[in-house]
C-alpha cells in the first residue's frame, strides 16, 4: 500500500475529525482516556505560550503567532478563535493547505486573522522579528543533522522577547534537542517529558489502524 502526504480522508480515519497528527496530552493516569481526550491539547499549547483569551488585551498587544508545519490547521483555528491572535500556518502540503483554510471558515474565523498556507517557513514574506509566538510540533523529518538549518531561521522570525514552543518526538539523546536550541540563539525556560504520552497516543492510533484494516479487508 502506498501512502501519500495530505490525503485527508486516510488520514481522518485514525486521527479522528481533529486531524492532530502529533502526541496527545495524557491529563489523568488512572482513567483509561480516548484519542479525543488526549487531543485537548491545543488548550495547553496556549497556555504555554502565554496567550491571552479573547478579550484580554489591550489595542495594539495582538500576539502574531506563526505554526511551523501546521498540519491540518487543528491548532491554527482553535488559537484564533479562542484568543487574541493573528495566525499562520505553513504547511508544504497542498491537501493540508487547503483543508485548513476550510477548517478556519467553518469555524468562522476571519481570512485576515488566520491562514494555513502552502509554502515553506522560510519563503514567509516577513522580516525578522515578525512573530511573538512561534510553534513547531514534531518536525522530525528535519533530522537533527540539519536542525540548525531549521532553527536559525525560526529564531530570526521570532520577536526579541518572543516564545517558542517546540515539541519533538524520537529516541536521540535527551542533550541533542536543547543544545541545538541554544546554538540557534534560543534560552530554554522549560522542557516538558512526554515519552508515556506519545506511547498512548501511538498506541490509540495502532487500535484505529487495526479497525480500518479489517474494514478494508
Amino acid at each position: 500500500m502506498r501512502l501519500l502526504l495530505g490525503e485527508g480522508d486516510f488520514y481522518e480515519w485514525f486521527l479522528g475529525p481533529r486531524m492532530i497528527y502529533t502526541s496527545g496530552v495524557c491529563t489523568d493516569y488512572t482513567v483509561e482516556q480516548s484519542l479525543e481526550t488526549l487531543q485537548d491539547k491545543p488548550a495547553i499549547i496556549c497556555e504555554k505560550l502565554d496567550l491571552k483569551p479573547t478579550g484580554r488585551f489591550v489595542t495594539g498587544s495582538i500576539s502574531l503567532l506563526s505554526l511551523l508545519g501546521c498540519g491540518w490547521g487543528s491548532l491554527i483555528t482553535y488559537a484564533t478563535k479562542n484568543y487574541d491572535c493573528n495566525a499562520t500556518g505553513c504547511t508544504l502540503s497542498v491537501n493540508q493547505a487547503a483543508f485548513g483554510t476550510e477548517r478556519i471558515k467553518k469555524n468562522g474565523v476571519s481570512a485576515d486573522k488566520a491562514r494555513n498556507l502552502c509554502s515553506d517557513y522560510s519563503d514567509l514574506p516577513v522580516g525578522k522579528g515578525a512573530y511573538t509566538k512561534i510553534i513547531s510540533l514534531e518536525m522530525s523529518h528535519v533530522g537533527i543533522h540539519r536542525y540548525s538549518q531549521f532553527l536559525r531561521p525560526a529564531h530570526d522570525l521570532l520577536d526579541d522577547h518572543g516564545i517558542f514552543v517546540i515539541q519533538v518526538a524520537g529516541i536521540r539523546p535527551p542533550w541533542q534537542h536543547p543544545l541545538q536550541l541554544e546554538g540557534a540563539g534560543f534560552e530554554i525556560k522549560n522542557v516538558d517529558v512526554l515519552g508515556v504520552h506519545y506511547s498512548a497516543t501511538i498506541y490509540l492510533y495502532g487500535e484505529r489502524w487495526y479497525r480500518v484494516f479489517f474494514l478494508a479487508y
